[in-house]
Order: C-alpha cells, then sequence, then structure tokens
C-alpha cells in the first residue's frame, strides 16, 4: 500500500525558522506575528505542537483548511522574515486496493508511466450503483465476476442472420457469439471473401464490461475502474458488425429516450460506452441521436478506431459531442494501432500483445462459437481503452450528479497527466488528445476539489466560459519557441471578480508572479513588452465566485511553423496472394499538409521473382502512378529500390495506398515495409 493525500486537507504546518527555533513560546510568537499579514490567518490563534528532529515546529491551527489555503498560507509565511520553509502537515491513508487476485496484472489501473491513476480514486468513490453505463456492443454474458452489475438490456439487431439468435429484437442482451464462416459477410472492396477464414467469438462486450464495472473486491477475478457501477447491456453488434439505425436506436434508448416498438428503458444510462466504428464521415442519424443524448445530460465515450490512421475518417469518432479516445501501451506512448489526430480528446491504455502481460485484462469466456466458460483474457485496442474512460466518468458522476457533458470532458481533458516524452512513438497533443487519463485528480475535480489544473493557451484564440472560486484557481500555460513583443493576457466578461496573475517559467501565485492586475470586476489586462520563448503561465484567481469570463492570449507577429514531417513508413507485413490480378492493398496515412512537388517511395518487398510484380502507387486524389510493370523476362528476385515520384499538384495530407500484385503462377511474396519521404 501507499500513502496519498486526502481532501479536504490539514489543521497542521511545519514550519522551520532559521536559525531553529525549539521553544514553544518563541515559535508561537513567531507564528502569530506572520499571521497578520498571511491570508487565511488572521486572527487565528496558533499554538506549537511539539518540534521534530528536523529542527522545524509542528504548529496547530484552530480549523481545518482545504489543500488550496494551507498551500496560499504557507506561501505567506515563507515570505516571512526569518521561516526557511512552511508546508502543511498533511494527513495520509492507505490507498483502496481491492482483493481481487489478478489485480496485480491490471497494470493498466497502477503504474505510475502507463496506469490511469485508480487507487487514488478509489479513495474517494469505487463508483455508484446509481450510476448506469451503458455498454453498446456484442452484448455482455452474466460473467460470475459481472452478474452482480448486470441490469436487465435489449438486443437491437433486427438482422436474424446477424443476431445469430433466431429472435432479432428482444430484451435478451447477452452475448450469442458473433463467430463468422469464412464468407458469410460478402466481399470486400478488393473483391475477396469477407471474411476470409473462420473468426470465433470475440465475446467483444464482455472484456469491455469488465474493464468499466467487473465486481470489485469480491475475492474473484479482476476488478472495474468503478466497480459500484451498473453495467446496461446494449447488443448492436452481432456477425458482419451492426448498422447504424441499429447502433442509434441503442444509443437512444440506453440514455431512457423512448424508440418506437421498444418498451421504455427503466434503467437509463448516465454514461454510454461505443467501443466501435467504421469508415466515414460522420452521419446525420449519429449526430441527432448524440445530441438528444446530450440534452438528456449523458456522457458519450467512443474509441478512436485501430487502423493507425487520423481518426476524423472514423465514425462515429468524429462525431460533434463524444469524447473520442486514443490508446496508449504500457510505456504511455501511442499503440501502434491506435487512430489519432484533431478529433482525438484523451488517451487511456489500450495495451499492446507483443507479450500477454501488456495487455488489458479483463472478463472473457472459453467458447469458440457459443458461450461456454467463464474467464479473463488481455486483449488490445482503442476497444480497451474507451472503458477506461468511460468508467472514471461513471465515478465522476458517482460524486457530482449535477455534471453535464461538457463539464465532464473539461474536467477529463484539464486534470490529465502529460504523455511520457523521448520513447518510440511517443504521444503528442496533436496526436492523442489533452493526455492520459487521470482518475484520481478527474475525481477530484468533479467532486469540487482543486486539482493542479492546466489548461494550454494558443495565441488569438479565447478560453471561454470559465468559472471559478478561491478555492479553485485556474491555471493556464502558454508555449512561445522565440522571443516575442507585446505579449498579453486578457480577462474580460462574465460575473463575479477575477483577478489575473502572470509568470514565466514558472506558475505564478499572489505573491510570486511577473505581472498582476486585480481590479474590481473581470476586466483585466497584463503586457509584457518583451517576453522570452518558454512557457508562461496565467493564473485567474477569484477574489469572489465568477462565471461566464473569456481568457485570451496574443502577441505582435507570428509563431513559426512547426517543422513537417519528411518520412513516413508502415511496416505491417502483408502477403502478396499468387496470380491475384486485385493483389494486395497497403495504406500510409501522411498528416504532412501542402502540396507535394516531388517525392520518393522505397519499397522492402520478398519475392522469388521480380519479373512477376506489378506495383502501383495511390494518392489519395485517387491519382495512380506506376511503379513497376510486370516483365516475364526479369530476372532477380525481391524488390528493394528507391522511386522517385513527380507530382506537383497533389496534396500530401491523406491516405496513400500501395496496390502490389502478383501476376503469374506458382509463387507469392510479401511486403515487408514500404516508406515515403517528401522533400
Amino acid at each position: 500500500m501507499h500513502a496519498s493525500l486526502q481532501q479536504p486537507g490539514t489543521d497542521r504546518l511545519i514550519i522551520k525558522y532559521a536559525p531553529p527555533v525549539t521553544h514553544v513560546a518563541e515559535a508561537e510568537a513567531g507564528v502569530l506575528t506572520a499571521a497578520g499579514n498571511v491570508p487565511h490567518l488572521e486572527g487565528e490563534a496558533v499554538r506549537v505542537v511539539r518540534a521534530i528532529a528536523t529542527g522545524a515546529n509542528v504548529m496547530q491551527l484552530e480549523k481545518r483548511r482545504t489543500v488550496n489555503d494551507m498551500d496560499t498560507i504557507c506561501r505567506s509565511l515563507e515570505q516571512q522574515p526569518g521561516i526557511l520553509y512552511a508546508e502543511p502537515d498533511h494527513i495520509m491513508h492507505h490507498h483502496t486496493t481491492p482483493n481481487d487476485p489478478l489485480y496485480n496484472h491490471q497494470w493498466h489501473y497502477f503504474e505510475p508511466v502507463g496506469g490511469i491513476n485508480l487507487p487514488a480514486a478509489w479513495d474517494k468513490t469505487t463508483g455508484s450503483d446509481k450510476v448506469n453505463v451503458a455498454v453498446i456492443d456484442t452484448g455482455v454474458l452474466h460473467h460470475r465476476d459481472l452478474i452482480g452489475n448486470l441490469l436487465p438490456g435489449y438486443d437491437f439487431i433486427k438482422d436474424l442472420e446477424a443476431a445469430a439468435d433466431d429472435s432479432g429484437r428482444d430484451p435478451d442482451a447477452s452475448d450469442s457469439g458473433d463467430y463468422t464462416p469464412a464468407g458469410f459477410c460478402g466481399f470486400d472492396q478488393y473483391g475477396l471473401p469477407s471474411p476470409q477464414r473462420n473468426t470465433s467469438s470475440s465475446w467483444h462486450g464482455t472484456h469491455v464490461a469488465g474493464t468499466i464495472a467487473a465486481t470489485g473486491n469480491n475475492h474473484e477475478g479482476v476488478t472495474g475502474v468503478s466497480w459500484h457501477s451498473r453495467i446496461l447491456p446494449i447488443r448492436v453488434l452481432g456477425r458482419c458488425g451492426g448498422y447504424t439505425s441499429d447502433i442509434t436506436d441503442g444509443m437512444l434508448w440506453a440514455a431512457g429516450i423512448p424508440v418506437t416498438g421498444m418498451p421504455d428503458n427503466p434503467h437509463p444510462a448516465k454514461v454510454l460506452n461505443l467501443s466501435l466504428g467504421g469508415e466515414g464521415t460522420c452521419t446525420r442519424a449519429y449526430q441527432d441521436a448524440i445530441k438528444q443524448i446530450r440534452a438528456k445530460g449523458a456522457t458519450i465515450v467512443v474509441a478512436a478506431g485501430n487502423e493507425n490512421r487520423d481518426a476524423r475518417y472514423s465514425c462515429p469518432a468524429n462525431c460533434d459531442g463524444v469524447i473520442t479516445v486514443a490508446a496508449t501501451n504500457r510505456d504511455g506512448a501511442r499503440a501502434y494501432y491506435s487512430n489519432f489526430g484533431t478529433v482525438v480528446d484523451i488517451a487511456a491504455p489500450g495495451g499492446e500483445l507483443n507479450y500477454p502481460e501488456n495487455g488489458i485484462l479483463s472478463t472473457y469466456n472459453s467458447g469458440s462459437n457459443h458461450p461456454a466458460n467463464d474467464t479473463y483474457a488481455s486483449l488490445e485496442g482503442t476497444s480497451m481503452a474507451t472503458p477506461h474512460v468511460s468508467g472514471v466518468v461513471a465515478q465522476m458522476y458517482a460524486v457530482n450528479s449535477q455534471l453535464t457533458p461538457d463539464r465532464v470532458e473539461t474536467i477529463l481533458k484539464t486534470t490529465v497527466r502529460e504523455f511520457p516524452t523521448g520513447i518510440y512513438n511517443a504521444c503528442t497533443t496533436a496526436l492523442c488528445g489533452s493526455g492520459i487519463v487521470d482518475a484520481a485528480k478527474a475525481v477530484d475535480a468533479a467532486a469540487g476539489a482543486s486539482p493542479d489544473t492546466v489548461n494550454r493557451l494558443r495565441k488569438g484564440i479565447a478560453k471561454g466560459a470559465l468559472t471559478g472560486t478561491r478555492e479553485a484557481p485556474l491555471m493556464f500555460t502558454l508555449d512561445i519557441s522565440q522571443p516575442v513583443t507585446g505579449l498579453t493576457f486578457t480577462l474580460s466578461g462574465g460575473s463575479g471578480d477575477a483577478d489575473l496573475y502572470v509568470s514565466h517559467g514558472r506558475p505564478p501565485t499572489l505573491t510570486d508572479h511577473d505581472c498582476a492586475s486585480a481590479l474590481s470586476g473581470n476586466d483585466e489586462h497584463c503586457r509584457i513588452n518583451h517576453a522570452d520563448s518558454g512557457t508562461w503561465y496565467a493564473m485567474v484567481y477569484a477574489y469572489s465566485p465568477f462565471r461566464g469570463v473569456s481568457l485570451l492570449a496574443d502577441y505582435d507577429g507570428e509563431e513559426p511553423q512547426e517543422q513537417q514531417p519528411a518520412e513516413f513508413s508502415n511496416t505491417v507485413s502483408m502477403l502478396i496472394p499468387d496470380r491475384d490480378n486485385r493483389g494486395v492493398t497497403s495504406t500510409l496515412y501522411v498528416s504532412r499538409t501542402g502540396t507535394v512537388g516531388t517525392l520518393t517511395l522505397t519499397l522492402d518487398i520478398s519475392h522469388p521473382f521480380r519479373g512477376d510484380l506489378r506495383v502501383v502507387l495511390i494518392s489519395p486524389r485517387g491519382n495512380r502512378y506506376l511503379i513497376k510493370e510486370e516483365r516475364a523476362n526479369e530476372a532477380g528476385t525481391d524488390l528493394r529500390d528507391t522511386w522517385t515520384i513527380h507530382a506537383p499538384n497533389e496534396n500530401a495530407e491523406g491516405v496513400w495506398k500501395l496496390q502490389v500484385a502478383d501476376l503469374y503462377y506458382r509463387d507469392s511474396g510479401r511486403i515487408n515495409s514500404w516508406k515515403l519521404a517528401f522533400q
């Protein structure tokens, strides 16, 4: 067990004088003299409890203060002559740790690099049976580690063959299996049977449900993020996936919105988990459903997708009003499969199965086709990342039932842990959202506590609708890559009385800052004529509670453009089928903006007779560039070379495709990797 700081603070201080003071009367006199100039301490009696071995003294206050108030008191005391340091005498408690035997394998909850800081959140809440989470998925089995938290849901699959349960829509939301014979789903875009081989049942919804709310502390298997919440299973995915019409009906019903021909839902969900998606823009059907659900006060959490491409091409991840989740691995880096981009809001552990122990462990079933025995398994995917966030949202609603979907999203995105740097495939805020979800800070903020919240500002873009109290000042950062002139921070609008404090390279305080504006009302302005590069901090402090305030940061000139990446690679190996004119298509997403001009293509293809191969590069606009024709008399093996392509009118950004076909009998090859380099 580890110690953790508990709200609402403490009623003791530790103060060290220079030189050390150990006499009780002298120590008390020193604090009382200083107290007249200290916020939150005016006129208060202070007594010395004892001296400690470090030479400092423990001081007892009249009442307990919040963590923020204690920090303010200590900073002010440290400005007084003769005081070396002052700090809160924090009260510590052990973290809540469940007794489930497989919990130690759920690294994604507790490890400091890849986990979500969940044990500290459990000190506040393990969820509430008043908060229902809809798992809109393949259905959920009555697993022994879930059964206590399962509500009666509904099966929304109309198509009997897809449902594989001979009943269509019905009140049984259990997973009858989504095993699919080869070719059952027709043909894919390349004319190949879908699927190309028999596939076993995924038990996907059962795994997702276990991450959200497997029963905790029951001496059984694993635990869920919010283990006292209730799971509302909504079955919308079967063989070959699920139709948008079934999914949106299921979403609406889950939130308690009437659906024609369906009975009313007696257990409306406050959180909807959608670990599903497909290619395309956000449809009107999804957007309309999302609008209605948000109006009911429910939060929708969606997987970004597993195609290693920009999530703006994945629906419903690209819809407005949802929280889109990317996946990280055990090192806190972007998982190799995870979609990315500006539509992503936040990241959470999705795991990577390079080793079984690096996946996400949850509830499962041993059946290949039909349900068999309860078991547990490790999987990977943004589908596994999404229920981590849904579980944290359920915890947030457990401590504050009045949260709105907008407020939930704001709290999640402003209480994250920053992405680790200097590692392979590291996440950035441009790729994976605002950071890795931090359960403890999110729950603290939802409950009205004041974590060290940092919001990032961008030049010329205002942060609006700000709300704050004296116990919860707001902190913002602005990163500048080179010195600028005329740096300004401006507060305006709203009600109440907010003050502005600005510093370079460190968070400002009421007593330590580079610029302050503390006029009556909310019209505050700080200007730095010559601002150094680096991080600037702005604190919005409530002299009295404020709401509806806007903060704008701006400066003269433009920030230099970030250097864009020049090379993009696909290292996923693909088999080239023998004598198939359609061949195989490998895709590569290029995030570089602007026109192409000239680029180079580097191939690493294994093949016994390179003359059998035809290679075509297809641009995001659909233009085809013939790289190599088949030549029956061409000698040699393999294809490892670089080609220069002139494409002055092409846009670089988008999905590039490499098509490789083997046009002759009796051999096959493999695409090992390919790379595009832009000048």
